[in-house]
């Protein structure tokens, strides 16, 4: 049997103040209330200045633990923007690239969309999966090249979250580097980090994973999933710990991978959304930006896989603040307990 490690430390001068310990102990109520409820997660707190720190990994059946791997889904598109930053900062990129340049069968339709609208959902492409089990990149992208966009790219006031088009920027950083995805990824953000329990889905399943383990799955995993396949590489088809989505989450808020600037550029936002929890949210690169009284106060990274798993980073650099979680449960039907974690915590040490 596995032993899970709880811990909730404060660190403030060498002693515990009430306002503190207060916050600790709601936190090991609430945590241990989802635990009850059969949550299974991994959680990580932290701020800079040493204030907050806590790991937590919540499992009644102690399943779950530090070499617990998760889906991580939609994340993977920060991880694609972050790579595609980084061939911008070598030069083998501009945001405004168009599709033209790497593809030169592109449609006339689609010829001008550039790799900022692809990155930021406003390129018109649509999210149906239509590449999904397509393991060829010609067949993949030429069915994807077929289709008809659902607005002309880059008009105003209209977006379409697609994860499509982060499977084609997948393609354009093949093209321009003339490496696989996932070789590229891991030369650029996996070895840099020492994230070394991350891989990718033709990886996983099936396969042996040593002391790891893959936390527990709500319905079992599609057949055309379990090898690569255009309807994931680029957008989805990660698996981490939370030690390796921390690692990553510490490094688009530092200067590990990208510089200052690119970082500045990952997180800026031109397209706003109402939102029912936040008020705004904005797209940005890869990700999300959620807005406090017109402010922009955090960035979003966050994905939901059908057979339960889900993650999610939220960074607040006002306050320097970094709150992961990875969770393999689905709350009341259809809330993911990543969103619902992430929510309470940030509840009580932001509101």
């Amino acid at each position: 049997m596995k032993t899970q490690t709880k811990r909730f430390v404060f660190l403030s001068l060498g002693f515990l103040m009430a306002s503190q310990q207060t916050i600790a102990q709601d936190f090991n109520k609430l945590f241990g209330e989802y635990e009850e409820q059969g949550l299974k997660a991994a959680i990580y707190i932290s701020q800079k200045d040493g204030s907050h720190f806590h790991e937590d990994y919540l499992d009644k059946d102690n399943s779950i633990d530090e070499n617990t791997i998760f889906g991580i889904a939609s994340v993977n598109k920060a991880i694609t923007a972050v790579t595609l930053f980084k061939l911008i900062e070598k030069g083998k990129l501009k945001l405004n690239d168009p599709l033209s340049k790497f593809f030169p069968e592109v449609p006339k339709d689609k010829k001008d969309i550039t790799l900022k609208q692809l990155m930021d959902h406003t390129s018109g492409i649509a999210d149906d999966f239509i590449m999904e089990g397509i393991q060829d990149e010609h067949a993949a992208r030429k069915k994807l090249f077929e289709e008809k966009l659902l607005f002309k790219p880059g008009e105003i006031g209209k977006h379409q979250y697609s994860s499509d088009a982060y499977n084609l920027l997948a393609m354009v950083i093949e093209e321009v580097t003339d490496k696989k995805y996932e070789d590229y990824v891991r030369k650029v953000i996996f070895r840099p980090l020492k994230m070394n329990s991350s891989f990718f889905w033709e990886e996983v399943v099936g396969q042996d994973l040593g002391e790891r383990t893959i936390a527990p799955i709500t319905s079992p995993i599609p057949e055309n999933w379990k090898s690569r396949n255009w309807g994931f590489v680029g957008s989805g088809g990660i698996f981490t710990n939370l030690e390796d989505l921390v690692k990553f989450s510490k490094a688009i808020s530092s200067d590990k991978i990208l510089n200052s600037a690119s970082i500045a550029a990952l997180m800026l936002s031109e397209t706003i959304l109402p939102s029912t929890s936040l008020g705004k949210l904005g797209i940005a690169h890869g990700a999300f930006v959620g807005y406090h009284e017109d402010k922009q106060i955090e960035f979003i990274a966050t994905g939901s896989e059908d057979f339960g798993h889900n993650a999610i980073i939220r960074y607040f650099p006002g306050k320097d603040l970094t709150v992961a979680v990875l969770t393999a449960s689905i709350i009341d039907g259809s809330k993911a307990g990543s969103k619902v974690i992430s929510n309470a915590i940030v509840e009580q040490l932001i509101n």
